[in-house]
């Protein structure tokens, strides 16, 4: 259901982790840059009830990480997004600089 993010984490190399969250779905991907990004759909995401996506910002590792509202791309969620616009954001995350500025 998810190929698109797959070949977007085969491209950038990184893992997806897809898992079950609140009765939808979580999308987490980790990049060498130390950030990442959790897309989630679900009953209380911004968009889960009409099919749509919420993304945050992650900043951390793999194993140990959390949301992180200071970058140049959002200081909060971003909601309403459909699968293509997420991972347009989440191209634009794997790019931060190690303080968080865009290139």
């Amino acid at each position: 259901m998810y190929n698109k993010a797959y070949e977007f984490a085969d491209k950038h190399g990184v893992r997806l982790i897809e898992q079950p969250l609140l009765g939808g779905v979580q999308l987490k991907m980790m990049f060498s840059n130390g950030y990442g990004v959790s897309i989630v759909s679900h009953q209380y995401s911004y968009g889960g009830n009409v099919g749509q996506y919420e993304l945050a910002v992650l900043e951390g590792s793999e194993e140990k990480s959390h949301l992180c509202y200071d970058t140049d791309i959002t200081d909060d969620v971003l909601g309403w997004l459909d699968l293509e616009e997420a991972l347009d954001i989440a191209d634009r995350v794997s790019k931060l600089t190690k303080d968080g500025k865009e290139v």
